[in-house]
């Protein structure tokens, strides 16, 4: 009730709902007007820069803040991208939010993956999901970003496959 805006106090609620509390929308129209008013949510901001790399063998998919559209079975790895801007003390943390039917019947809807400047995840579910990160200073959120991860249910077919048996010539 004490947080000055709905993004701090959805940090807040997250720590105890983690991914099932909503994050409110980046437009938010209260911090825009405290930012209006001259009034400072808090004395440091910062804006988040996420490079997004997706690997399946021999491909490569960069992105920066976004990442998608790519294949299942993909490792991605999310790195903050301007880490050398970030105030000391400041601590990073990372939660996945899934959503589609794949991932509901799993009962895998989201989780914290971690904190630090770099995580890792793998592309499971089709679908549009999303990794949010959150930067505290001394509890307070100075800083936050919703990255955008598009997952199609294709694949890479393997490069040239085995023949079956049945195909072989007899000695």
């Amino acid at each position: 009730m004490a947080a000055a805006t709905k993004s701090a106090s959805a940090e807040i609620w997250s720590e105890a709902f983690d991914h099932f509390f909503p994050v409110p929308d980046a437009d938010d129209e209260e911090e825009a007007v405290l930012k209006k008013n001259g009034r400072a949510v808090a004395t440091i901001q910062f804006n988040p820069i996420v490079s997004v790399q997706a690997s399946t063998g021999r491909h490569v998919f960069p992105g920066i803040d976004r990442i998608g559209p790519i294949p299942k079975g993909c490792d991605i790895k999310f790195t903050l991208a301007n880490a050398h801007q970030l105030p000391a003390g400041a601590t990073v943390s990372w939660m996945v939010r899934n959503s589609g039917k794949e991932a509901e019947l799993k009962n895998d809807l989201g989780h914290r993956v971690g904190t630090g400047l770099t995580v890792s995840r793998d592309s499971e579910y089709r679908g549009t999901h999303h990794m949010d990160v959150a930067v505290h200073l001394n509890g307070l959120l100075i800083g936050r970003k919703r990255i955008p991860v598009e997952i199609t249910g294709m694949g890479f077919p393997k490069r040239n496959p085995a023949k079956p048996a049945w195909n072989k010539f007899r000695r």
